[in-house]
C-alpha cells in the first residue's frame, strides 16, 4: 500500500515520452481525448483491464490523444485516442526505457504523502509534470536546497513547503539534493538545461492565485492539437 495507507497514489505526467516495449493492455476510443485519458487513469489506478474489468496490475500508461476531425455538420468528432497500459515503469523504479515520441504522454504512478493533495487538488490525477534529465539552472539565492532520499520525497518536500510557493523542483539523484523554487520553466524557459543526473518537476497542485507570481494570460491558438 502507499505509505501504509497514509499516502495517495497519483500520477507524474511526462510529455512527449513513451515507455518502450511494455504493453499489457490497450484502450482505443473515439470519445473526446480528455474522457479517454480519465478512463485510462481510472483503469490503471484500479488495476483493471479495459475489456472485461479483470484484475491486472498497472503502474503506468502511455496516452496518444486523437485529433479533432474537421466537420461541417457541427458535430464534434475525434480520431481514435489510444492508451497502452502496463505493469512496468521506467528506470529507476522499473526496467523500462522512455523514448521521445511527440504527441505521446507517459503517465506513471507515484506514492505521495503530502496532505496538501487532499486539500488543494483532490481531483487532479497528475500532481507533477516531469522532464527527465533536465534541470532549472537558477541562481543559488533563488533556490532552497533540501536532502531527499528519492524523487517522490523531493516532490513531497515541495508540496509541504510553507515559507514560499514551491512551483518546481530539480532533483539530483546522484547527490540526493532537492532544489525547491518559486519559479518554473515557464517563467525562465532559457534556464532549463540538460543534466543526465537530474529531473525537473513542476508542481501542478496549485490553485489559480498560487500558480503564478504575475497575472495569468491565456492565449488562444488556432489549429493546435
Amino acid at each position: 500500500s502507499c505509505n501504509q495507507g497514509a499516502g495517495r497514489v497519483v500520477y507524474e505526467r511526462l510529455p512527449d515520452q513513451q515507455l518502450q516495449g511494455f504493453d499489457d493492455d490497450v484502450v482505443r476510443d473515439t470519445s473526446p481525448p480528455f474522457r479517454v485519458l480519465e478512463k485510462c487513469q481510472e483503469l490503471c489506478l484500479r488495476d483493471r483491464t479495459a475489456a472485461n474489468n479483470l484484475v491486472r496490475t498497472c503502474t503506468s500508461f502511455d496516452f496518444q490523444p486523437g485529433s479533432r476531425i474537421a466537420s461541417f455538420s457541427g458535430i464534434v468528432e475525434y480520431e481514435e485516442s489510444t492508451c497502452y497500459l502496463t505493469r512496468e515503469q521506467a528506470h529507476p523504479e522499473g526496467i523500462g526505457n522512455l523514448v521521445l515520441v511527440p504527441n505521446s504522454v507517459h503517465y506513471t504512478e507515484v506514492c505521495l504523502s503530502s496532505s496538501r493533495i487532499e486539500r488543494e487538488c483532490p481531483n487532479r490525477h497528475y500532481v507533477f509534470e516531469r522532464h527527465a534529465h533536465k534541470k532549472l539552472k537558477l541562481p543559488v539565492n533563488e533556490l532552497k536546497e533540501v536532502v531527499a532520499t528519492n524523487r517522490t520525497d523531493c516532490e513531497d518536500r515541495c508540496l509541504n513547503e510553507f515559507n514560499f510557493v514551491c512551483r518546481s523542483v530539480t532533483y539530483d539523484a546522484t547527490a540526493r539534493s532537492c532544489w525547491l523554487s518559486r519559479f518554473t520553466r515557464r517563467s525562465h524557459p532559457e534556464l532549463l538545461e540538460d543534466d543526465p543526473n537530474s529531473d525537473y518537476l513542476e508542481n501542478t497542485c496549485l490553485n489559480a492565485e498560487r500558480r503564478c507570481d504575475g497575472p495569468i494570460i491565456f492565449v488562444k491558438e488556432e489549429n493546435k492539437r
